[in-house]
């Protein structure tokens, strides 16, 4: 009975390494392809491994902090990706982890009023959005910024909904599927 006890505690504390391990990768992945100052991962998934090799995993949170966007640093890009599928071959072969389908993600940026003020120094500044992607502000009937939020690899091409918040905006978007440049981003 004692050595089917160690059996599992050994099984589940491999699980919780081999997923912290996971994060990490992904987290460096993230870092290095946006250029972030910081990003974290985590991985809802319990029996992880399980998951990685014959299901999906449910859910995959993905924060990036300080996000240099043209002009612009973004104070923080997070993407909830729900049903992520690894593709099982690249983990098999070459004990990669590479994301093969992501069935749906809310992307969310904020953007900190102070990242905007060099910009927008006037009183009656407007921050908007065109096409559903490209920031613009507008400062005493000039635009002083314009930035495409999808030049970044994170931030996928979708319609954005923009939203005044109190220390600056929020951007929000869900898109289905998940376009490739997001899918690349997470396994390169």
């Amino acid at each position: 009975m004692a050595l089917v006890v160690l059996v599992v505690i050994a099984a589940v504390a491999g699980d919780f390494w081999v997923r912290s391990e996971a994060q990490k990768v992904l987290a460096n992945r993230v870092r290095s392809s946006t250029g972030s100052s910081s990003a974290s991962v985590h991985i809802a998934a319990f029996p992880f491994l399980y998951d990685l090799a014959f299901s999906k995993i449910p859910d995959v949170k993905v924060v990036a902090d300080g996000v240099p966007e043209g002009a612009l640093r973004l104070s923080q890009v997070s993407v909830d990706a729900r049903q992520v599928e690894m593709d099982h071959h690249f983990l098999l072969s070459g004990n990669k982890l590479r994301v093969a389908s992501i069935s749906k993600a809310t992307v969310t940026i904020l953007i900190q009023e102070a990242a905007l003020e060099s910009f927008a120094t006037a009183v009656n500044a407007e921050v908007s959005l065109v096409a559903g992607h490209e920031l613009v502000v507008m400062a005493l009937g000039h635009q002083v910024l314009s930035v495409d939020l999808t030049s970044n690899r994170l931030i996928p091409d979708c319609a954005f909904a923009l939203q005044k918040v109190p220390d600056g905006y929020s951007l929000v978007c869900t898109i289905s599927p998940v376009p490739p440049s997001l899918l690349s981003t997470l396994s390169s």
